[in-house]
């Protein structure tokens, strides 16, 4: 879809979830012809565009109070504003960094009011950062049910678990939990805090925040992890030290996290990190 091999990947990440409601295969394949290969900008201005379509669409079927229309409108809308940002993270006093990921999260917001059964954001605070998650039900109707704990990795969101994960398992009679932890995009943002390689310290309060918090009924038996990409590790060392977790699935299962970024050092590059 580009000549760019990350630009390539990223399309068909929006393009592959466009079934799971992020979106229309239409747009992302116009925008796809409309971006220069390689080129931050063309991606950045092309994607906000779209992005701002989508929220006049997404408006004006919530003007006609048509619940299908606004939860879909909304949650492309939300879709496109993080691709606008995915790439814009070089210069770290451009104000859009923050202005998309707020116009993101409102939309999302928007749509998550409009489910079957509302999703509700939840802030889990430790000692040095507010752990973000959201909670999904398939039914609160009381009944326990099977409970996915989702974390992504490097650079993605949460709201983008939705698409990849939650849609599917909502209708498999699922419950879901999404969460970011430090150096993860919202945490990062409000926070000021990077990654951290005692994962746990994430983990452990989301699972108790699950177990604990009035009307999430989880079957105790049927509680799986989810760790992706570089949440392959994170899940991973987690889990080592959280019993309550039933299953684990890691794609992929990242062993190292320094040997698969150094890898991809040039030696001048691994030079300059080995001095500091």
């Amino acid at each position: 879809m580009s000549k760019d091999e990350s630009f390539h990947f990223e399309l068909l990440f929006t393009l592959g979830n466009t079934i799971f409601g992020a979106g229309d295969v239409n747009d992302a394949l116009v925008a796809a012809k409309d971006i220069k290969a390689g080129n931050f900008t063309s991606w950045l201005e092309t994607f906000h565009a779209v992005a701002e379509y989508t929220k006049k669409q997404a408006e004006d079927a919530d003007n006609a109070y048509n619940s299908l229309n606004v939860r879909e409108a909304w949650f492309a809308a939300s879709s496109y504003y993080r691709q606008a940002d995915f790439y814009n993270h070089a210069n770290w006093t451009d104000p859009r960094i923050n202005s998309f990921w707020l116009e993101q999260r409102a939309a999302f917001d928007k749509a998550l009011a409009a489910l079957p059964v509302p999703g509700e954001r939840i802030q889990i605070p430790t000692d040095n950062f507010t752990i973000e998650a959201i909670w999904y039900t398939a039914a609160a109707n009381g009944v326990k049910r099977p409970t996915l704990v989702i974390g992504n990795g490097y650079d993605a969101g949460q709201e983008d678990s939705y698409h990849s994960f939650v849609v599917s398992a909502l209708a498999r009679g699922w419950n879901v939990m999404t969460y970011e932890g430090p150096g993860q995009p919202t945490v990062r943002r409000n926070d000021d805090i990077g990654f951290i390689p005692d994962w746990e310290k994430v983990l452990t309060p989301v699972i108790d925040e699950l177990m604990n918090r009035k009307g999430c009924f989880v079957d105790e038996d049927r509680l799986v992890l989810v760790g992706v990409p570089m949440g392959g590790y994170l899940a991973a060392r987690a889990a080592a030290f959280e019993p309550r977790i039933k299953a684990l699935i890691l794609n992929g299962g990242v062993w190292d996290v320094y040997e698969g970024y150094a890898g991809q050092l040039t030696p001048d590059l691994k030079e300059l990190l080995a001095a500091g």
